[in-house]
């Protein structure tokens, strides 16, 4: 099963505690690694450091002050900072073997100033410590908890913790059960709850109390209420009867005009469904318009990464190369090594042949030696006896050839000594001077080839310019083209924007000339004289003097009729204005004249927060045209909607005139205007031009050379971007060309390097054979050579003399004496020769021998060599084929982002022809829009008559409305219709102005027609009723506000009491679950915390209880044992080293039910006997693989099973670390025995 966890995979300490310097301990094991070295030489402080990052305080570092951590000694006696980074990786553990889960690597560290200041960072990034908490805790590592350090000496505490805490803040034995089973989140809000269970309790006697008292109050005002309401009711019903009253006479007008209404309706009805269709094409066309720019905003980003992931697959390209050339140099570093291992080889096995052949040859030699020995004796016997005879004669002869032998014989041994010697010299010589000659030979012939490259480079070099060359002048052609395109660009937008503006124009030309069709004759007539100048000191239109926001034009145009008023400056152009009229016979014309206008005008008082001053919203040409406005509108207000109009209008600190921007006008008399019709462009509005009396064939021959202008920049445009097309597709093509070309470049340059690597190899192994040495061997060569030329020249010499005395005694011996001395001669001749060979086969062997140690060392150096060269090939091919899997995801993404772009540019493509026919239809439809609306026109006139007709009525409705306002608003408060009753005969009692005013539908109207006597008979009754009743409207108000009180004080307690229940629920709850979960852990715990001491202990027993069976936690958790043969004790009562066992079983029992990824252990075995902690350390080993356990420990039994040992010694101080693998160090040993077993084979041989 595959399991997924967190490891420390090292961790760097610089300046910190014993530590100088940077210093790296680890690598760690992802199961078991062991922290070894004497006492004193730092090994704690591993333990520290991680205290340290993981953000403990000083105190639980045994310091006073953190600072305290930087590194002091007598070299470094003044460091500023001290600094710890832990690295961590996840792993994906299966079945004992282990995998890097890629990209998981990351790093905490923590750095300490000389201030006492520290800061925390994550992957070399500033960060806070509960970043750091964070972080950990989604890595199943909890800082808040921190069950996976123990420190030295804190092992026994675990055992020895009280069964519950005593003190706030401390922990016992169930503290520490229930944070790791996890049942000890319920406890804040549990007891939270209790504390608000309790003051809920005395919330509610005290809310009871105040209910019982707002009964009473209602109670006692039941009955002075009803006789107020009745009273209502009649007063309501009065002002019914004259609602219908004068509802059936404006039925009998309405009923006269409901052929043109219908019309008017339904022409309107035409015009608001072209005005929604119009207005969803507009819709349609500003999606169209929004998804195009997305479309575009997309393609910029997707652009962008497009270019992003070029640059980075140029990158990882690069690398690639670079790494194919590392692994090249490497491969022919190894084939090179393997070429040298078959040379060795090869020597070996030659010296081992000839060490097998001179060993078969010198048994044969030493029979034939032996035998040729025997018969020299016989031969030298017979030849004594001869010889006998023939001393006595030449005794002195013999004297001299003793001693010219004697003479000779040292000089034989120098011979035979300096002979082999010379040998063995010239033969080194040969071969150390064919091994130069092959070396000289491949290093000419690399340079050869290297030079032949280099020229290859340099003209590729010369061609890669050139393109590059070519391509900047490309790329500063297409920006020329592009700053061309965008000057092209910004003068059509200009164009555009001006043209849009003179079609704006002559639009609002079209639109003043329509709406100008509603004005009458004489104003025309009299603004046409005024722009063609026949007219002097008239200003104008009052309505064309001054600007409003478009918000308020209804409002405007209903306040005033004056906007069509003529103003003048003075009298005297008054006088002229109306001579003209009479002479044009223009009719009835109303004139302002500007200096007989008073220019007192009101301040601006803030009335309401709601309403503003009509006048203060005027943006007005000129200030003297102010006086004009204020006379058209006094201080008329204006507000939103037509409640707070009728607040303000009529409102207790006084009366004012107000219109609402829907139109409708409320003046302080009581009077209240309003139109079937809004009433809108009495006056210009702001951002609008005011485009009468302009030339509009002038503006539309401006507009048309615009238009033209425009074409032409267009077509100048469509050029340039065609050019920008042709030259970025060379553009593209080029750098396809020089990228080829680059990695062409690279490729020669890679082969380059490679032969500079192994030129590089060759110098090395041409130093190797030393020019001194060679030197010195020549010298030694050239003298033995000159010594034996000499000792052969005297030995031949010498011997000469003894030929000359040996002939002589031959002479005196005769025939016989020389033919014995001759066979004598012979045979010794033999034996001398045999015994030659026996010495060169003796030397030979010898030879061969010191050749076999000689190639096996080298051999096994070779060896050496070739792991750890294949070791780094490997890591090359793996990092370059990450490289290459990276490359080909990019290329992927790179063809992705390729077709997404061609799908979006189509998509543009496809959008805005669609918008194209969208803008073709919108065009059409407003075409029919201004046609409906010039026929509708024409309907309003007429229903405008009708209305006319009609305005009596409604001025009487409107009168008796306001009459039912004003006597009902001075009896009861507003606040009486905000408040809810308590009975449906209450809700209806009291009314608001619409169910008085009731709106009868027309066969109703039509029935009562006929009975307009019994209603008006009716009505008098009542008013006579109400004149003599006098009920108190106060008590109505003080009704509401105590059944409201009461309402309120009732669900106050409702409310509580509903909370206290929840309160209570989740208490239960939570008690029932914090008891569930805790037990089950705890008895899970329990089971495993015996099965584990009995394993531990080999039969002992131990056993968590509750101290209270009844309540858990209430008097907390009983931990006893039983140790192998002897009773229950508690942990008091036990030894160091039981309590210790104790203590590492809970430990592993917890991690049994909640598996911690991490352990740290500070030596937990220093209590315990070997047998105990080979027995820990087996357990760790076995039973712990789901997690990595870092131990210090000083017991050869413990870290003897680890599989990482970290080695902490101290030299000059300063603490040093060295890491080893224990299974690597047994395989070297075992390869280097098997080396040295077959070496002292061959010696013994």
């Amino acid at each position: 099963m595959n399991t997924n966890r967190l490891i420390i995979t090292k961790i760097i300490l610089e300046n910190f505690k014993s530590y100088a310097g940077k210093v790296t301990i680890g690598p760690f094991h992802s199961s078991f690694s062991a922290v070894v070295g004497p006492n004193g030489s730092g090994k704690s402080n591993l333990l520290e450091c991680l205290l340290f990052a993981f953000g403990k305080r000083a105190k639980k570092m045994r310091l006073n002050k953190i600072s305290e951590l930087i590194h002091k000694s007598v070299e470094h006696s003044d460091l500023s900072y001290a600094k710890v980074e832990v690295h961590f990786e996840n792993i994906i553990e299966n079945e004992g073997n282990f995998s890097k889960v890629s990209n998981s690597d990351f790093c905490i560290s923590r750095i300490v100033y000389k201030n006492n200041t520290s800061n925390y960072s994550i992957n070399r990034q500033p960060a806070s410590y509960e970043n750091v908490v964070s972080l950990l805790k989604s890595k199943s590592i909890d800082l808040e908890q921190n069950r996976f350090l123990i420190l030295q000496g804190e092992v026994e505490s675990i055992a020895l913790m009280k069964p519950k805490a005593v003190d706030d803040g401390k922990i016992g034995l169930l503290e520490y059960l229930e944070e790791i089973i996890g049942s000890d989140v319920y406890v804040e809000r549990i007891c939270q709850i209790e504390k608000e269970l309790e003051d809920l309790a005395e919330t509610i006697v005290s809310r009871k109390m105040q209910v019982e008292e707002a009964n009473k109050s209602v109670e006692s005002l039941t009955q002075p209420v009803k006789l107020a309401l009745e009273y209502l009711e009649y007063h309501k019903k009065i002002y019914q009867y004259k609602n219908l009253k004068y509802q059936i006479y404006l039925h009998r007008t309405y009923k006269d005009s409901a052929k043109i209404s219908e019309e008017l309706l339904n022409n309107d009805k035409s015009i608001e469904n072209l005005r929604q269709e119009s207005y969803s094409l507009y819709q349609k066309h500003s999606n169209i318009k929004t998804k195009i720019d997305e479309k575009n905003n997309k393609l910029k980003t997707i652009e962008k990464s497009h270019a992003i992931i070029k640059a980075q697959l140029k990158k990882y390209l690069e690398s690639i190369n670079i790494a194919n050339r590392e692994i090249e140099g490497i491969e022919n570093l190894i084939t090179e090594n393997d070429k040298e291992k078959k040379i060795e080889q090869k020597k070996i096995s030659e010296a081992t042949k000839k060490i097998s052949d001179m060993e078969s040859l010198l048994p044969e030699l030493n029979s034939k030696y032996n035998e040729a020995k025997i018969e020299r004796e016989c031969i030298g016997k017979v030849f004594k006896e001869v010889h006998e005879g023939v001393l006595e004669k030449t005794e002195h002869l013999h004297k001299e050839k003793k001693i010219a032998e004697k003479n000779i014989n040292p000089l034989k041994t120098q011979l035979s000594r300096i002979k082999p010697e010379l040998d063995n010299n010239k033969k080194n010589l040969n071969q150390w001077e064919k091994d130069l000659e092959s070396i000289k030979k491949n290093i000419e012939t690399y340079e050869n080839e290297m030079a032949g490259l280099m020229k290859e480079i340099n003209e590729k070099d010369k061609n890669y310019l050139l393109k590059s060359d070519i391509i900047l002048a490309t790329e500063t052609k297409i920006k020329n083209l592009e700053v061309e395109l965008e000057d092209y660009n910004i003068k059509i937008d200009e164009y555009t924007k001006i043209i849009r503006d003179y079609k704006r124009m002559l639009n609002d030309i079209e639109k003043d000339e329509k709406s100008t069709e509603g004005q009458s004759k004489t104003l025309k007539e009299i603004l046409n004289a005024k722009y063609k100048g026949n007219l002097k000191g008239i200003i104008g239109r009052l309505g064309d003097l001054a600007a409003i926001d478009p918000l308020y034009d209804i409002a405007i145009s209903s306040a005033s009729q004056h906007f069509d008023d003529i103003v003048v400056e003075n009298i005297q152009s008054g006088n002229e204005l109306l001579k003209y009229a009479r002479e044009k016979s223009l009719g009835k014309i109303r004139i302002l004249v500007l200096d007989k206008m008073t220019s007192n005008i009101n301040i601006s008082k803030n009335i309401d927060p709601k309403a503003q001053r009509l006048y203060d919203l005027l943006d007005i040409q000129d200030q003297k045209y102010s006086k004009a406005f204020y006379f058209a509108l006094k201080d008329t207000l204006v507000v939103e909607n037509l409640e707070d109009c009728k607040k303000i209008a009529y409102s207790d600190k006084g009366r004012h005139r107000v219109v609402c921007i829907t139109g409708e006008v409320f003046q302080p008399s009581g009077e209240m205007l309003g139109f079937s019709r809004p009433i809108s462009g009495k006056i210009k509005l702001k951002d609008k031009k005011l485009c009468f009396g302009v030339d509009r064939k002038k503006i539309e021959d401006e507009a048309r050379k615009f238009v033209e202008e425009h074409s032409q920049y267009d077509l100048k445009k469509k050029k340039v971007e065609g050019e920008i097309v042709i030259e970025k597709e060379r553009l593209k093509k080029m750098k396809c060309e020089i990228v080829c070309l680059k990695s062409e470049i690279e490729e020669k340059r890679a082969r380059d390097e490679s032969f500079k690597f192994k030129i590089k190899s060759l110098e090395e192994r041409k130093k190797e054979i030393s020019e001194e040495e060679l030197k010195k061997i020549r010298i030694s060569v050239r003298e033995n050579e000159k010594a034996i030329q000499d000792l052969e020249k005297i030995i031949e010499d010498k011997t000469l003399e003894i030929i000359k005395i040996e002939q002589k005694i031959d002479d005196i011996g005769g025939e016989s004496y020389k033919e014995l001395k001759t066979k004598l001669y012979h045979q010794t001749s033999s034996e001398e020769s045999i015994e030659q060979t026996i010495m060169k086969a003796e030397s030979k062997k010898t030879q061969s021998i010191k050749d076999l140690e000689k190639s096996a060392d080298k051999l096994a150096k070779l060896e050496e060599d070739r792991i750890v060269l294949l070791a780094k090939l490997q890591s090359n091919q793996i990092n370059c084929i990450d490289l290459s899997n990276q490359f080909q995801e990019k290329n992927h993404e790179l063809e992705l982002t390729s077709k997404e772009i061609d799908t979006i540019k189509q998509d543009i493509e496809t959008i805005s022809k669609h918008n194209e026919d969208v803008n073709e239809l919108f065009g059409s439809i407003e075409k029919r829009k201004l046609i409906l609306e010039e026929k509708n026109l024409d309907l309003k006139s007429q229903a405008e008559i009708l209305m006319k007709y009609n305005k009596k009525i409604t001025e009487k409705i409107i009168k008796n409305r306001e009459s039912y306002k004003i006597q009902n608003f001075h009896i009861l408060d507003d606040e009486i219709f905000k408040i809810d009753h308590e009975t449906k005969k209450l809700k209806n009692e009291v009314h608001l102005i619409q169910d008085v005013f009731f709106e009868f539908p027309s066969d109703v109207l039509e029935a009562n027609c006929c009975a307009l006597k019994i209603i008006k008979n009716a009505s008098k009754e009542l008013e006579g009723f109400i004149t003599e009743a006098l009920p108190n409207f106060a008590v109505l108000q003080e009704y509401e506000k105590k059944k409201l009180e009461k309402n309120n004080k009732d669900k106050l307690l409702y409310d509580i009491k509903d909370v206290e229940r929840r309160k209570k629920s989740e208490y239960i709850e939570l008690k029932t679950k914090r008891l569930t979960e805790f037990k089950r852990g705890f008895f899970e715990v329990s089971e495993n915390l015996k099965k584990i001491y009995r394993e531990i202990t080999c039969g002992g027993d131990a056993e968590l209880e509750f101290a209270d069976t009844t309540d858990p936690f209430s008097e907390g958790i009983v931990f006893t044992v039983r140790p192998p043969n002897k009773s229950w004790k508690k942990m008091t009562n036990l030894s160091g080293g039981e309590k210790t066992l104790s203590s590492l079983s809970l430990v592993f029992a917890l991690h049994s039910y909640k598996p911690n990824v991490l352990y740290v252990m500070d030596e937990v075995d220093a209590a315990l006997d070997f047998q105990n902690v080979g027995t820990i350390a087996a357990f760790i080993k076995a039973k712990t693989k789901n997690a990595q356990f870092i131990v210090v420990s000083l017991r050869y039994q413990m870290f003897e099973l680890a599989d990482q040992l970290i080695g902490i010694y101290k030299v000059e101080d300063k603490s040093k670390t060295i890491a080893v693998t224990p299974r690597v160090l047994e395989n070297i040993n075992s390869d280097n025995q098997i080396v040295q077993q077959t070496v002292r084979n061959l010696r013994s041989a």
